[in-house]
């Protein structure tokens, strides 16, 4: 009997497991997989911080941004029919943020897939992390929905999670059980609260076991209810997971809180309310600045996706270039690529907000302005009479900033003008130390290339001293911001000449795009050209064609250095140089060589 009784027991639960999985097929009518495209200017965005840890070694992010860019927007909605009929998605907000194209996926248990394209989204939020997308042009293929849970969550109840996570490049359909382990669970928030006393906290959220992973993010959270079609209905909406704390934790919106808010955002607003949101708006956001510590990671939630997007190509430059460690540290490790984006921008903002103000921000409101496009434009006065005019947007229902002073504009041409600003910067810096190669034409004034002919007790010149000759210039500089070494070879006809300076210079910007540099040099030199033996003696010491006259001398130079970064490198220079040379052997020698006029051209390298 008692056999019977257990082997009826582990009958029914066998049943009641079958039907609970065996009504997974019939989730995929609802359930489906959300794909999108990126914005241009966030794949701009990936590239370049791709680029700058590279350059830093980090090898370990950078195939972390590969995958990230190669497997795209995925994620998971499902199907949720308003109370008058109308069609919408749900899914969370970090799915659809920066995306410029959005369609959801049904797949039938064959593989089969039905796929509707253009979804649009009607409302946001960041904080809670829902998005609700309508279908194109109005459209209503779904007659009925997943109904959401109408009583509160319980602990212990076993839970569902239906979604489309990533494996093998592809979202594969997941359904995993799991229990309710917290049905009220608040998260630390990363800065106090509005007194500055107790910390922040995220949520309410819903604690389960339900294994979610990468693409289950707006996916429905579960519980089996015998009365309606699917089989379940909605306890929560997926959104995170937490990781190096414990295993088999996530974490999803209750569904009292995701209702509350989807049924208020497609409430029609009037202009009153649309401008009392926006007061609230700015006083949360004013607060939020009022912080005793960096607050960018609390202005990212503020950015609309316009004002991240334009100008997070430029912020990256600037972040990785002047941010505290703390905030490069902050950048790498965040859990997706658009929060990378968020923190450069919101950090480039907190820091026009700044000026040099060190402590908390204290921002007051100036005269708040309506712009013929609906947006407003507000005006935020700081310490020291600092004002920074901001504009703010309604996006997707909510006011975002999308504009703040001219650094951060959303203009992309500003920003391009500036990111040019910032690379002939770096240009100009890269060759305060640098080796530069140059060749060139030289002047001498007073070469002498005839022969000279001995006369009982003097050599004298069967020509003119003062010749004008033509010369090549080879020269190998190491440059550094003030000072360079030199050394040059100087060819003419009958002639070379060896020299070795040490000069400074002193750089001067006359253009955005020029520099010149006067400059200064010293040093010493050694030089041979060809002279005429004693003809008052045999002819084995007749004129011949070696160079047989070796001085040793110093010199001394004077010019000019031009540089442009239209051709980053490149260098022009012009230059006056005297020798005094002190000759070993003959005498009598008119002194020949001494002055010099050397136009060169030259390209350098940094290192």
């Amino acid at each position: 009997m008692l056999h019977r009784k257990i082997a009826l027991a582990v009958l029914l639960v066998c049943i009641s497991a079958a039907a609970a999985f065996g009504q997974a097929s019939t989730l995929r009518d609802y359930v489906g997989m959300i794909k999108g495209t990126y914005h241009s200017d966030a794949l701009e965005f990936f590239d370049k911080l791709k680029e700058n840890y590279k350059k830093r070694g980090k090898t370990d992010l950078v195939k972390w941004i590969d995958g990230y860019i190669k497997s795209g927007v995925g994620g998971t909605g499902f199907v949720y029919v308003a109370p008058d009929g109308e069609n919408y998605v749900i899914t969370n907000y970090h799915v659809v943020a920066q995306t410029v194209a959005l369609s959801v996926s049904f797949e039938k248990t064959d593989g089969a897939k039905t796929t509707y394209d253009r979804l649009k989204v009607v409302a946001a939020d960041e904080d809670i992390d829902i998005a609700v997308l309508t279908f194109a042009d109005g459209a209503k293929p779904f007659k009925a929905g997943l109904a959401f849970m109408t009583s509160p969550a319980e602990e212990g109840v076993d839970v569902f999670a239906a979604g489309f996570p990533g494996m093998f490049t592809e979202q594969i359909w997941q359904f995993s059980k799991g229990v309710i382990s917290n049905a009220r669970m608040r998260l630390p928030h990363d800065i106090e609260d509005e007194e500055g006393v107790n910390p922040a906290r995220w949520g309410p959220y819903i604690q389960h076991t339900s294994n979610i992973d990468h693409g289950n993010s707006g996916g429905p959270l579960l519980v089996q209810q015998a009365n309606v079609t699917s089989g379940y209905v909605v306890a929560g909406i997926n959104t995170l997971t937490l990781s190096g704390y414990r295993e088999n934790t996530f974490f999803a919106i209750p569904a009292d809180r995701a209702l509350a808010y989807i049924t208020e955002a497609l409430k029609p607003k009037d202009e009153a309310a649309k401008q009392h949101n926006l007061d609230l708006r700015l006083d949360a956001f004013i607060k939020s600045l009022a912080k005793p510590k960096a607050v960018y990671g609390t202005i990212a939630d503020y950015l609309s996706n316009g004002c991240t997007a334009s100008n997070a190509e430029y912020a990256i430059l600037e972040t990785f270039t002047r941010a505290p460690r703390t905030v490069q540290d902050a950048i790498d490790n965040v859990n997706n690529l658009v929060d990378a984006m968020n923190y450069c921008v919101a950090w480039l903002i907190e820091d026009t907000f700044r000026g040099k103000t060190t402590g908390a921000l204290r921002a007051t409101l100036g005269d708040i302005k309506k712009n013929t496009d609906g947006s407003y434009t507000v005006p935020l006065k700081f310490s020291g009479d600092r004002e920074v005019i901001t504009t703010w947007v309604l996006e997707f229902g909510i006011w975002k900033l999308d504009k703040a002073g001219d650094l951060v504009s959303g203009d992309k041409t500003l920003t391009e003008k500036r990111k040019k600003e910032r690379e002939r910067a770096r240009q100009k810096n890269a060759l305060d130390n640098a080796i530069m190669l140059s060749v060139g034409y030289t002047d001498i004034f007073d070469h002498w290339a005839g022969e000279r002919t001995y006369t009982g007790n003097s050599y004298q010149p069967d020509g003119l001293v003062t010749d004008i000759a033509p010369a090549l210039d080879v020269s190998v500089f190491v440059l550094q911001r003030y000072w360079f070494e030199r050394i040059s070879l100087t060819l003419a006809e009958k002639f070379w000449q060896l020299d070795a300076n040490l000069g400074f210079k002193v750089p001067i910007d006359i253009a955005k795009v020029v520099t010149l540099s006067p400059y200064a040099a010293v040093g010493v030199n050694i030089k041979m050209y060809e002279t005429v033996r004693d003809l008052s003696k045999t002819d084995e010491f007749s004129t011949g064609s070696d160079l047989d006259r070796l001085e040793f001398g110093v010199q001394a130079q004077g010019g000019l250095m031009l540089t442009t970064t239209w051709v980053p490198g490149l260098f022009l220079i012009a230059a006056y140089q005297g020798n005094v040379s002190f000759a070993g052997g003959l005498e009598k020698i008119p002194p020949t060589d001494v002055h010099m006029l050397k136009i060169n051209v030259g390209y350098a390298f940094s290192f």
